[in-house]
């Protein structure tokens, strides 16, 4: 029975209208629609069709909602992160739609005070991904699990290995994790990025982990066994599924050769259209004798967003001094009729202050082709260094963001490189 009313009430949230189009009636939980009782609150995204909820496929997370004069704030919990949401629309008193911040996506629910079951749909991943959606008021558990008096305990650092699960590919990773009794933090840092902030729980045999920010919806599941080793799944949203093993070091190496982009030219170019249309291209005026740094990135992506929160701090601090930077945005369509309205709220809601140029569409092969002057863009996001003269001091792919243990000393390697070259004189 319980089952039968959540797929009613999902299918109701399908009929709310297109996946794209934006409520035509909105309002303020200080009206009818302020329903949701401000709190704690724990949602789960169901990744299968299993019909059985002992043995369904749930990726769980947590969020605060209150309430404030404007409205309703929610704030999506994983680990340190906190993520800030502010767009609610109400369709009828008994429905809402949630727009995530940064990335294209939102959440629409059918709701009462203490109750939303519905879906999140991702449309950066297409109009048809979409992921059902239960969330609950007065849950601040994140994993339901019996208790036990003991705990296998993974913290540390740990070398592992991502599977593809028909064994095609593999990738190689380093974990690191925090635990406090049951509760465990981390992430896996990649050879181009990093699983940003995961937050679960571990059990007398195994640890559980997950992630929900609007775009990634990461859960990780891995048995230990007498060795002390991990070995289990990770599933990311509705289609992906890795198996994952995992192995205590103290010192986890990862195997960078064929990982980076290398510049095939000693100097950077570019030409491409602003949101307006308009050609911008590294021999205007703006660009002169500036120290540049070009970020490769999609507002898609989320390591591309933590880079991007650095950035907008960055050009703030050293702007005066002959700091540059310019945006090349790979976007899920190359189309600026339907790019530019989603570049315009990223924009916004990160605070970007430099340019952010539509280079072309997010597929790799043909952000490479777009930038001949690269062997091949090898990761969003890519970010090369240009110092005064117009030269290409340094090439970085990908990121290890603020969720790793190596981020403070990238920023502070970053920065101190950014400053030597701003002493430098231009040409």
């Amino acid at each position: 029975m319980y089952y039968r009313f959540i797929i009613v009430l999902y299918c109701a949230l399908l009929c709310l209208g297109g996946c794209q189009n934006q409520p035509n009636n909105t309002a303020t939980p200080n009206g009818q629609e302020g329903k949701l009782l401000a709190g704690r609150w724990r949602a789960v995204l169901q990744l299968d069709d299993d019909p059985d909820p002992s043995t369904r496929l749930e990726l769980p997370f947590n969020f605060d909602l209150e309430h404030t004069d404007k409205g309703y704030q929610m704030n999506i919990i994983n680990a340190d992160e906190r993520i800030e949401v502010s767009e609610f629309f109400f369709p009828n008193p008994d429905s809402i739609v949630i727009k995530l911040p940064y990335f294209n996506a939102e959440i629409r629910a059918q709701i009462n005070e203490r109750r939303m079951v519905g879906a999140w749909y991702n449309f950066d991943k297409g109009d048809d991904y979409v992921v059902p959606l239960y969330a609950v008021y007065g849950d601040s558990s994140r994993f339901h699990i019996p208790t036990t008096d003991s705990v296998v305990n993974v913290a540390g650092k740990w070398e592992v290995t991502f599977i593809a699960d028909d064994k095609s590919s593999k990738t190689d990773a380093i974990g690191e994790f925090k635990q406090e009794g049951s509760r465990v933090t981390g992430t896996f840092i990649t050879p181009t990025g990093d699983y940003r902030y995961l937050e679960g729980i571990a059990t007398d045999h195994e640890v559980m982990l997950s992630c929900f920010d609007g775009s990634h919806a990461y859960l990780l599941v891995a048995g230990m066994n007498e060795s002390g080793d991990l070995n289990g799944d990770a599933w990311y949203g509705k289609h992906g599924r890795e198996i994952w093993l995992g192995y205590r070091s103290d010192a986890p190496i990862l195997p960078m050769e064929g990982q980076l982009s290398e510049m095939a030219e000693a100097q950077f170019s570019f030409q491409f259209p602003d949101l307006n249309g308009n050609m911008v291209a590294n021999t205007d005026q703006r660009f002169a004798g500036k120290v540049v740094i070009v970020q490769i990135m999609g507002s898609w992506c989320p390591n591309c967003l933590d880079e991007t929160r650095l950035l907008v701090e960055l050009y703030q601090k050293y702007r005066q001094q002959g700091l540059e930077i310019v945006a090349l945005a790979f976007e899920r369509s190359p189309d600026i009729a339907v790019s530019r309205p989603i570049l315009e709220r990223y924009i916004r809601q990160t605070g970007i202050k430099y340019p952010v140029l539509l280079a072309g569409g997010a597929d790799k092969k043909s952000a490479s082709a777009a930038l001949p002057q690269l062997n091949a863009i090898k990761a969003y996001p890519t970010t090369i260094l240009i110092d005064r003269t117009g030269k290409t001091d340094q090439v970085y792919t990908g990121i290890s963001g603020p969720a790793t243990g190596e981020y403070q000393q990238f920023v502070a390697d970053f920065e101190g490189r950014i400053q030597q070259l701003l002493k430098q004189a231009g040409s």
